[in-house]
């Protein structure tokens, strides 16, 4: 059985509460970090949707292109999940759309209709 708790910020990043985010990294969360699978608090808040908690931890110091250990980054979260504003945000933060997952697949080309559309108009 597995013993890993994880912590309130990233607790706070899978509801996509920012504000409880904004709250963890004032008492000195650490922006960057992750769960026992590699997933880090922007990760979960990508998955989410949440972009207000993505920026928070931006502006804290997560990597936008940090991986899980699956190779995924929150831009790959935030594409499969359709969540438009994350994607722009995450682009707009130097998120790159070619990053391939240890599948050899992209964020781009996991994208489709809209989301597809700002990744396309974010590389212009």
């Amino acid at each position: 059985a597995s013993t890993y708790e994880p912590s309130a910020l990233l607790k706070a990043a899978e509801a996509g509460d920012a504000a409880r985010v904004e709250a963890a990294l004032a008492a000195g969360a650490d922006a960057a970090q992750a769960d026992d699978c590699g997933r880090a608090a922007l990760h979960w808040a990508a998955d989410v949707g949440s972009a207000g908690a993505c920026e928070a931890l931006l502006a804290r110091g997560a990597r936008v292109d940090a991986r899980d250990d699956d190779g995924l980054t929150a831009l790959s979260y935030a594409v499969t999940c359709e969540h438009g504003a994350v994607v722009s945000l995450l682009l707009a933060a130097g998120a790159d759309p070619d990053a391939a997952d240890d599948d050899g697949d992209t964020p781009r080309a996991a994208a489709s209709g809209a989301i597809r559309a700002l990744i396309d108009a974010a590389a212009r």
